[in-house]
């Protein structure tokens, strides 16, 4: 599939390269063609988090701002493996791999759950306004539903694994759930998109007893001192809400933003359901 309409793909320049996007998703156009950056404060902490050499895991990787700071920060003896199931997203992830000249990710167009099967996402349209790459996965097939495949962490047979990112539109506990072998073998840190409920909170206990200390998060999509220095005091103070998982077994790392620490199941779903979630 070839996404070459102007009017539908910008591209620009910004902090980690060249990037396609749909012109049409509101916000994240605007963060990269005017600003340069899109969120930041997490693209920093993966890049303190990870190593030359190591192996990360971008689930949900949508066009792939974060899979190119991952690529970078692993270097050339290192990997990443991007998940993404929508097809007009996963060919933008596929081309912004390309123009880099990225060659360290493995790039697969399906989406990690707790085991293989099916499940479906809708037939996007890019043309339409709004954050496309929000919407989830479903069980079931229905109008306007495609199938894709479904794989879980642990079927990977990964050596190692130092860093899995998961933003699948509310479907987190699931990836989750298919890793948790891999997880205690290898004591990743773990980065979650948490802006909506979950089905489960097993995870937040199972992580406690790996020795996971676990905190609330919230990068500022666009800020002042950006990569192409344009002033953002105007722009609405648009976060991402995310929790970031620090194994004890590993090196502490510096967080550029306040972070809050998280001792209940209770406390992620009161502060999940105060959010206020923004199309981006």
């Amino acid at each position: 599939m070839a996404l070459v309409d102007s009017d539908l793909i910008g591209e620009t320049d910004f902090r980690y390269g060249r990037i396609r996007y749909p012109s049409r998703w509101s916000y994240m156009a605007k963060a990269l063609s005017v600003y340069g950056d899109y969120s930041l404060a997490e693209c920093i902490t993966f890049e303190r988090i990870l190593r030359e050499g190591d192996t990360a895991i971008d689930a949900g990787a949508s066009i792939g701002v974060f899979t190119l700071v991952m690529a970078r920060a692993c270097g050339p003896k290192g990997k990443v493996l991007a998940f993404e199931p929508q097809l007009p997203i996963f060919e933008l992830l596929r081309q912004n791999l390309e123009l880099n000249g990225i060659e360290n990710v493995q790039a697969r167009r399906c989406a990690l759950s707790s085991n293989c099967h099916q499940r479906y996402v809708p037939n996007i349209n890019i043309a339409r306004p709004g954050n496309m790459g929000a919407i989830g996965t479903a069980d079931t097939q229905a109008d306007g539903l495609v199938p894709v495949t479904t794989i879980s962490i642990d079927d990977l047979g990964l050596d190692a694994c130092d860093l899995v990112k998961i933003d699948t539109e509310g479907h987190e506990s699931q990836v989750l759930d298919g890793g948790w072998r891999t997880i205690e073998d290898y004591r990743p840190w773990i980065s979650l998109e948490m802006d909506r409920l979950q089905d489960s909170y097993d995870w937040f206990h199972r992580l406690q007893e790996l020795k996971y200390d676990m905190y609330f998060y919230y990068p500022l999509i666009i800020h002042n001192g950006n990569f192409k220095g344009v002033p953002a005091d105007d722009v609405p103070r648009i976060v991402s809400s995310n929790i970031i998982c620090f194994p004890r077994t590993r090196r502490p790392i510096d967080m550029v933003v306040q972070v809050y620490k998280i001792t209940s199941e209770e406390q992620i779903v009161e502060t999940v359901s105060r959010l206020k979630v923004a199309p981006l």
